[in-house]
């Protein structure tokens, strides 16, 4: 975001920066525990439910992927 952004909308990006490492480790957490399911899940539809946690897993990556982004964007490290 550049200045003129910053000051129209009256931004604190430290705040943001806060905020959005905040989300940063909340979709990792989530990809870690969609990937540890998908390896332990059992039983009739264990195959299909790991199939599905494996696929959260990946959305939840490329969510932690945009926010990376963005964080580096507005002069952060993620």
């Amino acid at each position: 975001m550049g200045e003129m952004g910053r000051k129209i909308v009256k931004l604190d990006v430290g705040e943001l920066l806060g905020d959005l490492s905040r989300a940063f480790a909340n979709e990792w957490v989530a990809h870690f525990y969609y990937s540890v399911g998908a390896h332990l899940v059992t039983g009739l539809q264990g195959d299909d439910l790991a199939g599905r946690m494996r696929a959260g897993a990946g959305e939840e990556l490329s969510h932690a992927y945009l926010i990376a982004k963005r964080i580096a964007e507005l002069g952060g490290e993620p």
